[in-house]
């Protein structure tokens, strides 16, 4: 190509030709051509710009569709989903619901008699941010109130939407505030928890605090049933916290709670309370506790301990007097234990209440030495007189006999190491060792209530098998409780047969005996043949490392009429400074017995009971039998008495008689 020609296009048709042959034809097609290149390029561009736009559009109504969808969804949520939550959130905002408690249900003695009532009573409250005037309105309030002015108006000056100004005001108080008409000032209606009897069954009864929560005794126990259902104030507010004239406002009382009825009779309470409280005086024990209870049922007529306080002033007292002695406490039982060693006895066919045995006054087992209470020679004695004159060689020998393992079956079958269920809070099972855990001399100790702890209750459950023909019935001190749709009795499990009739029978025989003839003839009851056992047990160290010598509980249990019990009565005395139970808590007994007998209108026994005394053994020396187990301890086998093989077991120490 020659430098500086134009280049040639093989398409251009003046390509084709020589130069000297374009022609005003060829021009025109060539004219032509370009046009028609310009309308293919149009149309090219208008099928593009048609083909954006498709997908503009379509990716709007994509964009749409999905807005919609997040619109609609949000919607949903909004008018179904979270609905309850927002309305929630703005009633949260314009409302205010303060909870008050209802009227507590009442708790009544088994006549219907209350012993623990609710009372109409006000309390006076405000709403500060409707108080334009704190001053003023404080110094109005003060006088009435009995709060210092400085005090209320401090309480008046916050931006408070709710505040207490003082809880349960008499009726004068709250007439004096409601004439006042006092901006932002308000009455509300709430209950007062009373003990019209004072202290009366106060430890069974327990008490409750400002807000109607009980905190101890049947008030705890049964807090719920006795508070019923709170009700509440509402107030409905602008936004600046200000109360909306027409707004909602009122007061829900809420629903009073369930009337609980126990089966304490008040007037046996009073008595059982009277003679323990001049027991505890007299003898100048710590405390100590008296209950009765009907052994066919398992009612308990009169639980009363001491020291006592007043539930209408529970602030005052001695926190451990506020609670039920001997429901989460545990004592030694001591000679009161015994019936169940010989009853086991009885039943197993090991000895008779007749059956002679030889008893020393002291028997060593290992390194341990028991004793009776007095020195004696080696006398013979019957079960009879063992149980009557309290011997604890007498009643290790039976145990002996009747070897660890059957002890430790009649043991629990009488109800040791097992709650009683009865209803009142914080219940002991008391301490029973595990059969793989008894040392040497654990029979001995165990078999004359030494080395075990119990609680009061279990000894009543104890003494109410003999008492009820060998049947076992779970103490209760509730009967049940009622509301607007009734009683509702308490469930209780169903008697269980421990020993037989006739076993039962013979142990009533000879704890007569005790008070006609052994070591609690203090206990008798004119008029009618009572039966029942002393205990006098040395404290145990709470550091393990043995008794005090000067620390006992002294105790009675017993039956009245002992031909037909009604009653089962146990008294308890903490470290009186007489420490025998047949000196102590024997009258004590007597005194309650005597009682129960009149307000439960029995009549008095067909043959008076005859009061003989101990006897007195004379002549003689001391004497001691020495065993080491597993040597087999001998006990006459004319009398019916087989060879015991096993041995007692326990770190207990000495014990002291009945």
């Amino acid at each position: 190509m020659r430098s500086g020609a134009p280049s040639r296009n093989r398409h251009d048709p003046r390509a084709r030709r020589p130069a000297e042959t374009w022609t005003a034809d060829t021009a025109r097609r060539f004219r032509a051509y370009r046009a028609e290149m310009r309308r293919a390029g149009h149309r090219l561009a208008k099928t593009e710009l048609r083909r954006q736009s498709s997908r503009r559009l379509a990716a709007f109504v994509v964009v749409a569709a999905l807005a919609f969808t997040v619109v609609v969804a949000k919607v949903v949520d909004l008018q179904a989903i979270s609905r309850d939550e927002l309305t929630g959130k703005g009633d949260a905002q314009r409302i205010d619901r303060t909870l008050i408690e209802p009227r507590r249900g009442d708790v009544l003695d088994r006549h219907g008699h209350a012993l623990a009532v609710s009372v109409d009573v006000s309390s006076a409250y405000a709403t500060p941010r409707d108080i334009s005037d704190p001053t003023g309105t404080a110094s109005k309030l003060a006088p009435l109130l009995g709060t210092p002015e400085a005090e209320l108006r401090d309480k008046l000056s916050t931006d408070r939407g709710f505040v207490w100004l003082r809880r349960k005001i008499d009726d004068q108080t709250a007439q004096q505030i409601e004439g006042l008409h006092l901006e932002g000032v308000g009455l509300v209606p709430e209950s007062d928890r009373r003990y019209p009897s004072g202290t009366l069954a106060a430890s069974v009864l327990g008490f409750a605090d400002i807000d109607d929560k009980g905190l101890a005794g049947i008030e705890q126990r049964f807090d719920d049933q006795l508070r019923g259902e709170p009700g509440e104030i509402t107030i409905e507010r602008d936004p600046l916290g200000r109360a909306i004239p027409s707004g909602e406002r009122h007061v829900d009382p809420g629903r009073a709670g369930r009337s609980v009825q126990l089966t304490i009779d008040s007037a046996l309470q009073y008595e059982s309370e009277s003679a323990l409280a001049e027991a505890v005086k007299k003898y100048n024990a710590k405390g100590g506790v008296a209950a009765v209870m009907d052994p066919r049922t398992g009612d308990i007529l009169a639980y009363a301990t001491a020291p006592s306080f007043d539930p209408n002033d529970p602030g005052k007292s001695d926190p451990a007097a506020r609670r039920a002695w001997g429901v989460g406490d545990v004592f030694e039982p001591g000679s009161t234990s015994k019936v169940i060693t010989i009853a086991g006895a009885l039943e197993d066919g090991v000895v008779t209440p007749d059956t002679e045995l030889s008893v020393p006054d002291h028997v060593q087992i290992w390194d341990r030495k028991l004793a009776d209470d007095e020195d004696h020679p080696t006398i013979s004695m019957s079960v009879r007189e063992i149980i009557s004159q309290s011997s604890n060689v007498g009643t290790i020998k039976v145990a002996m006999a009747l070897n660890a393992s059957r002890l430790d079956e009649w043991l629990r079958r009488f109800g040791y190491g097992t709650k009683t269920g009865i209803e009142l809070p914080s219940e002991s099972r008391g301490i029973y060792a595990d059969r793989k855990d008894w040392s040497g001399v654990s029979v001995a100790s165990f078999a004359i209530g030494q080395g075990v702890a119990v609680t009061p209750l279990q000894m009543l459950r104890v003494y109410g098998v003999i008492a009820n023909g060998g049947m076992l019935v779970e103490p209760r001190i509730v009967a049940g409780t009622e509301g607007p749709d009734g009683f509702e009795p308490e469930e209780r499990p169903a008697p269980v047969r421990v020993v037989s009739g006739q076993t039962a029978a013979s142990m009533r025989g000879m704890l007569t005996g005790v008070v006609s003839e052994g070591t609690g003839a203090k206990a008798a009851v004119d008029g009618y043949k009572v039966g029942g056992k002393t205990g006098t047990a040395r404290k145990p160290k709470a550091d393990g490392s043995g008794y005090y010598q000067d620390k006992h509980v002294a105790s009675f249990i017993g039956m009245a009429p002992a031909d037909d019990p009604q009653v089962v009565v146990m008294v308890a005395l903490d470290e009186p400074d007489q420490v025998y139970g047949g000196l102590t808590a024997a009258p004590t007994f007597s005194r309650i017995a005597q009682f129960a007998m009149r307000v439960l209108r029995v009549p008095p026994s067909p043959q008076p009971q005859q009061i003989k005394g101990p006897p007195h053994y004379k002549g003689g020396s001391s004497a001691m039998e020495t065993y080491k187990p597993p040597t087999p301890l001998q006990i006459d086998k004319r009398n019916g008495v087989r060879e015991g093989s096993e041995s007692a077991a326990s770190d207990s120490g000495d014990t002291s008689g009945g």
